[in-house]
């Protein structure tokens, strides 16, 4: 949508901005989602009382009624309407009349598009190849508000892939509702006769046009098929290139060998699988094709096939089992995350168990777990043994412990490793980027120009949106620290082209004095001592080419190269020290009782380096992470200083509505009464109750009248939750 409003000529302003349109994009995966999104729209008019609202999305597609009733919202768009929201909105401008649109998706066969995309984010771009779902999962009300399956054209998704990657882009992530099932109702249907239906049924809606060229509104009789194809951004793409033409058998991995073709795209990253497209065939030609990443992220949602079968999903804990291990026979160092939904109606202890073991097993790097939430209209909202609320919080936490700790053995395990890395922002001193499996890697600058400004911009920028090897150093636990991989021989050899003979002949003996010193097996102190013959070469070297240094300041590297040469074969005591990053708190007794102690010595090839054996440390006050160890060479000591970021321990607090008198149910009104605190706050903090805006709703039979909170206020020693309870007086 955003892509609609840039190319009509609308600014885009941050939501926290004041603006002249709100556009409320809604969600309804659970009832959570629906709240929110009321309490979005509610919250649009105290910005900008005279602002145009617009809800659209989802949760309208499924509670077009409940959105009716709030009076501030212009526009209720359904999810088929996106499409046409410029047209929408600019038909309120001209009518001032509130527009309601909410078709049926239930019958849509088409994939609509959107036009290409010009407007990307850093260095990837998100295109969306897929849309609706088949599964109708009982916790799920998705499909009733996107429809039903419908895949892209691969014609349409490679021209705007090649489009884009013209701009720059490097790496495209695919995306859809069920990205597995992409082109499965290509079995069905000629994606041509498709379009061509589609066409034609727009020309036989009733339209009006002002001008011949120019589109009037979305209610207009349009006789010109150009125009036609102009709204919908359906332009005539050749199928000889790919040879696409027969889609009957054409899969999403069809799809990734076609924009493995693209010359300028040099990764691609795919969204949420099921297991159930993990075969052995997919996974063998999925790893021939070089540009694919190695991160796969499964829709799991249990390991007990018992939940599963509840779920409706179509697959059994053992199949996604075998599927991990599919990825991993061809894609060894593959990083594999998957949701887990926690508390699901019926999950006994057993059943939560048979999930926790399954995931011990199978090792995720990461492991994204969801409390089950009721979703009104779904069949396991009316389930019986729904699971206590406290039940499912002590789940999740022992899941996200056992997430907490694989994600730092896997990242431990890159320890050394040589990595790629999509570099995509400078953040302070580092540059960040993206590993294959997507891990965040970042590279200290070293390089800085003071004199040329210029310069200094164009070093801070050299590495966006570029792809670099780096040798992994060491690990935070959450973060990766490198550094880029040079061919130092080459970087010798070609680093001075232009030079003098002379310059290069004295610099050339002197490598070649420490070559043949080493292989001759000369004592070292007699090399690199300060009367040393190296130290005289240097010196020598130095007289003598003082006008080409002068002149050519890139020689200086070179004696670099041989100071680092000289480390590789001195002997190093080793020494830690921890300190706090910027040195405003103390370094606490549980940090110092974990100091690594080494008392080897060490060439500096030959480093090591101590990890410390904990890599955060939560304490009441706030929690120690270790960023990494700053390098420091003093005389005969390497120092090895550890820094700990200190974070103060912050917590949220969230409120709850129930319903006081029994056999009454909350009704939305007051639901959307719950108070919104997004402050965070201290440990030790108290914190007073929000009391809501209305303590009185009147009704026709009746009053709910709120009673107060469980407590009025409470200390924040951990994330706090108010109960406010609302009673029912009748009439």
């Amino acid at each position: 949508m955003m892509q609609k409003f840039i190319e009509a000529g609308y600014e885009i302003v941050d939501f926290e901005a004041k603006a002249e349109i709100y556009v409320i994009n809604t969600c309804t995966v659970t009832n959570i989602a629906d709240k929110k999104s009321r309490q979005m729209l509610r919250r649009v008019k105290q910005q900008n009382k005279d602002a145009i609202l617009v809800a659209v999305g989802c949760y309208v597609q499924v509670a077009r009624e409940k959105l009716e009733e709030i009076e501030d919202i212009d526009l209720i768009l359904g999810t088929k309407e996106k499409k046409d929201i410029v047209e929408y909105v600019e038909r309120y401008l001209r009518e001032n009349e509130k527009v309601i649109s909410v078709s049926n998706m239930m019958p849509t066969d088409n994939y609509e598009e959107f036009g290409l995309i010009t407007h990307t984010e850093r260095n990837r771009a998100v295109i969306k190849v897929e849309d609706g779902c088949n599964q109708f999962c009982t916790y799920c009300i998705i499909p009733y508000a996107r429809g039903r399956v419908r895949s892209r054209h691969p014609e349409h998704i490679i021209k705007e892939i090649e489009k884009i990657s013209e701009n720059g882009i490097k790496e495209v992530v695919l995306t859809g509702i069920n990205l597995t099932a992409y082109g499965t109702d290509f079995a069905y249907k000629n994606v041509k006769d498709q379009e061509n239906q589609y066409m034609n049924k727009k020309l036989n809606k009733e339209y009006k046009v002002n001008k011949p060229d120019e589109i009037d509104s979305p209610n207009i009789k349009i006789e010109n098929v150009e125009i036609v194809k102009k709204l919908e951004n359906l332009d005539n793409v050749s199928s000889e290139k790919y040879e696409l033409k027969e889609l009957k058998n054409y899969r999403l991995i069809d799809l990734l060998e076609d924009i493995n073709k693209i010359p300028k795209i040099k990764r691609i990253r795919l969204g949420s699988l099921e297991p159930t497209i993990i075969t052995e065939e997919f996974v063998e030609r999925l790893s021939k094709l070089e540009k694919v990443c190695d991160h796969f992220h499964l829709s799991l949602q249990s390991g007990c096939t018992e939940t599963l079968k509840r779920m409706n999903r179509k697959y059994t804990a053992e199949e996604a089992e075998k599927a991990t291990e599919r990825i991993r026979k061809f894609f060894p160092n593959a990083a594999l995350t998957a949701d887990i939904i926690v508390g699901f109606p019926g999950e006994t202890d057993k059943e939560f168990n048979k999930t926790y073991e399954l995931l011990k097993r199978i090792k995720l790097y990461k492991i994204h777990v969801f409390k089950y939430s009721p979703r009104k209209g779904t069949k396991a909202a009316v389930m019986e043994n729904q699971v206590n609320g406290n039940v499912k919080e002590e789940r999740s936490n022992k899941l996200l412990e056992l997430s907490d700790k694989y994600e730092e053995e896997f990242n431990n395990a890159s320890i050394g490793k040589t990595l790629s890395v999509l570099f995509e922002e400078k953040c302070g001193e580092y540059v960040k980027g993206h590993t294959t499996n997507y891990r965040v890697v970042k590279v200290k600058i070293k390089e800085k120009i003071e004199q040329d400004s210029k310069k200094e911009l164009k070093i801070e920028k050299q590495l966006e949106n570029e792809i670099r090897n780096v040798k992994i150093m060491q690990s935070d636990g959450l973060e990766l620290i490198g550094e880029i991989v040079n061919d130092v021989k080459n970087k010798i050899l070609n680093s001075q082209t232009t030079s003098k003979t002379s310059g290069i002949t004295l610099i050339a003996l002197v490598v070649t004095i420490v070559v043949l010193l080493i292989l001759a097996g000369i004592t070292i102190s007699l090399v690199f001592s300060e009367n040393g013959i190296i130290s005289k070469a240097k010196e020598a070297a130095e007289k003598t080419n003082k006008a080409i240094i002068n002149e050519q300041t890139e020689l200086s590297e070179l004696y670099n190269k041989l100071d680092e040469l000289m480390d590789d074969y001195k002997e190093y005591k080793i020494e830690y020290k921890f300190i706090c990053e910027n040195n405003e708190t103390e370094i606490p007794k549980e940090l110092a009782e974990i100091l690594p102690v080494d008392k080897s010595k060490y060439k500096y090839k030959d480093l090591k380096i101590i990890q410390p054996e904990k890599t955060f440390i939560d304490l009441p006050e706030g929690t120690w992470r270790f960023l990494g160890y700053d390098i420091t060479k003093l005389n005969d000591t390497i120092l090895l200083t550890g820094k700990w970021k200190f974070e103060k321990n912050f917590y949220i607090v969230t409120y709850d509505f129930v319903s006081g008198t029994q056999g009454a149910s909350l009704e939305d009104c007051i639901i959307d009464l719950v108070p919104i605190d997004t402050k965070e706050y201290e440990y030790g903090e108290k914190v007073v109750a929000i009391q809501p805006s209305e303590t009185r709703i009147d009704k026709e039979n009746g009053y709910w009248i709120f009673d107060g909170y469980d407590k009025d206020e409470k200390i924040a020693v951990e994330n706090i939750n108010f109960e406010g309870i609302w009673r029912f007086i009748s009439k």
